[in-house]
């Protein structure tokens, strides 16, 4: 449960749950030009080297109608929710972003976003127990089919071998990528 942007194959895994910020660093990175891999799902596993590879599944993004007037050019081409059900409008990037779009990155870090109330983005380093605690809940316990005890263990060695970082979000979008 993670955004997955990258740049000439090296990409970052954004973890985290619903009003975590990862929406807003994926589609503000989105918006200056990083390659989109995927929002919410990606698949990730570690190859024969120890490093981790991402994948990107779905080449659509969710956006929450609060965040809309932030990214008015995105929110224009939005798909409205339907129903009550659906939160949030949905972006289908394949029609609007193709070139864009990604399918594999090397996982080379782990942002950790964070809305906080102070004026400009900052990153600071995050223990490897922070990132785990970060990474785990939202791919064990939102996603479904829920993870296993092996998912965890892998989880438990990418934050081990990924350096990860606080991704403290200030409201200006130009300094979040």
């Amino acid at each position: 449960h993670a955004a997955f942007l990258a740049d000439d194959g090296k990409g970052v895994l954004v973890p985290g749950g619903s009003r975590s910020g990862k929406w807003t660093v994926a589609l503000a990175c989105l918006e200056a030009g990083h390659v989109y891999l995927g929002d919410d799902w990606v698949g990730v596993r570690r190859i024969a080297d120890g490093s981790f590879v991402g994948y990107g599944l779905y080449s659509s993004a969710s956006l929450d109608p609060v965040h809309a007037p932030r990214f008015p050019e995105l929110a224009r081409h939005a798909v409205p929710p339907r129903g009550s059900a659906e939160d949030k409008a949905l972006l289908l990037l394949s029609r609007l972003l193709p070139e864009r779009l990604g399918s594999t990155a090397t996982v080379r870090a782990l942002p950790l976003p964070r809305i906080v109330g102070q004026a400009s983005t900052v990153l600071q380093r995050a223990s490897k127990a922070e990132a785990l605690l970060r990474l785990a809940p939202s791919a064990v316990f939102e996603m479904s089919p829920r993870a296993g005890r092996a998912e965890v263990e892998q989880l438990a060695e990418l934050v081990d071998r990924v350096p990860a970082y606080w991704h403290d979000v200030g409201p200006d979008l130009s300094e979040i990528p």
